[in-house]
């Protein structure tokens, strides 16, 4: 069924966008469960996520640092570029 949809441009958009409220949902639980270890001490914030230290001025900036994060974001503006 998959194969039938993606051999219109409709069904193409369909999927892609599908595809990308999948990603955006797994983005959001991943800002979620690792924000939630994010804490501050002296206007800094920090975050031990597998065994490596983040730290930034604010909690988006320790979470834009972080590789499952940034790969997130990456696939999401590559899947953006790919429906324009």
């Amino acid at each position: 069924m998959l194969n039938k949809l993606t051999q219109t441009k409709q069904g193409e958009k369909m999927v892609n966008t599908i595809v990308q409220d999948k990603i955006r949902n797994e983005l959001a639980m991943k800002n979620i469960t690792i924000g939630n270890k994010v804490y501050k001490i002296n206007n800094t914030y920090f975050l031990k996520w597998y065994g490596k230290f983040y730290s930034g001025e604010t909690k988006d900036d320790v979470l834009n640092k972080v590789p499952t994060i940034q790969y997130l974001k990456k696939s999401l503006n590559l899947e953006g570029r790919e429906n324009e």
